[in-house]
């Protein structure tokens, strides 16, 4: 039996195929419950996911798991990176630049397109600025005074800024990691802490995936151990 491509459509994927018989045997395929960990493929039986995965591990250093594709060395993974539109999914709305990642399209954009399009709000008195820098000169001529340290006599802008001085004047860590038991004496940097703890927040090398926690770190890595690829 055969019928018109609309009707022969995979709901899930929109792969066309020529007989129903074959496009119900694909379907399936998608809602297997075995599913491999490096390319996101299903299989019907443990079985199979096994045969697969043991030749999918070969192939997986060099994966790139936006379009599946396998790469038999960190320089064609990332010249492929690097030229693929479809595996930049993060466009900026102003340019439609792509990148790989939502935090490198966000800074992208702060870094070109801020001083036009992001407005910014004081904290202390709720005006809006349309650039940084005159949000940066509206706070330190209006704020600066209102909080001044008795112990240094150095003056913050917010009250919140002057209790996360004066921990450090008074040796308070009142921030604990529930994970390593590690002090801190503000809550920023205790929450910096956690992202050593948490793969998902730190950064990868687009080439060798090695993580970091911060951006910076990255970049020097790719400078240092990866020179032929472009951030």
């Amino acid at each position: 039996l055969r019928l018109d491509k609309d009707h022969n459509t995979c709901i899930v994927c929109n792969k066309i195929f020529k007989t129903v018989i074959s496009l119900s045997r694909h379907t399936g395929t998608h809602f297997y419950r075995h599913v491999c960990d490096t390319c996101g493929r299903r299989f019907e039986t443990p079985h199979g996911l096994n045969t697969h995965a043991e030749h999918c591990l070969i192939q997986a250093k060099y994966f790139c798991k936006l379009c599946k594709t396998s790469f038999p060395s960190a320089e064609e993974k990332a010249e492929h990176v690097r030229t693929t539109e479809y595996c930049k999914p993060y466009k900026c709305k102003t340019c439609k630049i792509g990148f790989t990642r939502h935090e490198t399209r966000q800074k992208h954009f702060e870094d070109v397109h801020g001083h036009d399009k992001i407005i910014r709000e004081c904290v202390e008195c709720k005006q809006i600025f349309d650039t940084r820098m005159k949000l940066f000169e509206h706070f330190k001529a209006a704020h600066t005074d209102d909080y001044k340290c008795e112990h240094c006599g150095r003056r913050f802008g917010t009250g919140q800024h002057l209790k996360k001085h004066l921990n450090k004047h008074l040796g308070l860590k009142p921030y604990t990691c529930q994970i390593c038991n590690k002090s801190f004496n503000s809550a920023s940097t205790h929450k910096s802490h956690l992202i050593v703890h948490d793969d998902s927040k730190k950064t990868p090398c687009p080439v060798c995936n090695k993580l970091f926690v911060a951006r910076t770190k990255m970049v020097g890595h790719v400078k240092k151990h990866h020179p032929a690829f472009e951030l």
